[in-house]
């Protein structure tokens, strides 16, 4: 198996986070959701909306930022406006610092739907070389998932409110691995864009 690489980046100090949290005026005792991807029927946006209405119910202190457009964009926007949380969902359209965005959250959010599967989902293998804890729907393939105690796996079917009680677990954790651990195993692993290239080179050569 030839990995998919990517460049394992350095981590973010933290009054880099704190003035990033500050730009986007998020205050530091606020947990961060983060769902990154095209704002499309098939990455789930909509789901990802009604779990965090569940949460909301079981906790007031998240905030749930949308890093993505697609033709889903209004239709979200409305939602959230007819529900009256306009305070509590940040909508920041494509970015180009998702992984800085990584780094300010506490729980990644990947609903996206399980049939056809995702083909492999790099933004998992980028979420966990930060530390972050992430909820996956089972479109997720098991090759993406390199820390096992970061990383949790949920049938759709379960629905909404199922899912909430997991982010509310998954954000009381307290005893997982360091962001620095989790760099580490990233970096080790075949997706790291080195040892992924140096992997290619051998595999046609050899």
């Amino acid at each position: 198996i030839q990995h998919c690489g990517i460049n394992i980046k350095e981590l973010r100090t933290e009054e880099f986070k704190s003035k990033l949290r500050d730009v986007l005026k998020i205050p530091i005792d606020k947990k961060v959701l983060l769902f990154a991807g095209r704002i499309s029927y098939l990455k789930n946006p909509v789901f990802a909306l009604e779990s965090f209405l569940e949460l909301l119910s079981i906790r007031n202190d998240v905030i749930l930022i949308f890093a993505g457009s697609g033709e889903l964009d209004n239709s979200l926007k409305a939602s959230i406006e007819q529900l009256g949380i306009v305070d509590k969902v940040r909508f920041l359209g494509w970015r180009s610092d998702v992984h800085d965005l990584m780094q300010i959250s506490d729980l990644f959010l990947f609903p996206r739907i399980e049939y056809p599967k995702e083909a492999l989902g790099l933004v998992l293998v980028e979420a966990q070389s930060v530390g972050l804890p992430i909820i996956m729907s089972l479109a997720a393939v098991k090759d993406a998932i390199l820390v096992k105690d970061i990383c949790h796996q949920m049938p759709l079917a379960l629905g909404a409110i199922a899912w909430a009680k997991k982010m509310n677990e998954i954000l009381n954790q307290t005893n997982r691995p360091t962001a620095e651990e989790c760099k580490f195993i990233a970096t080790t692993s075949g997706f790291n864009i080195q040892h992924s290239t140096a992997n290619y080179i051998d595999f046609l050569y050899h």
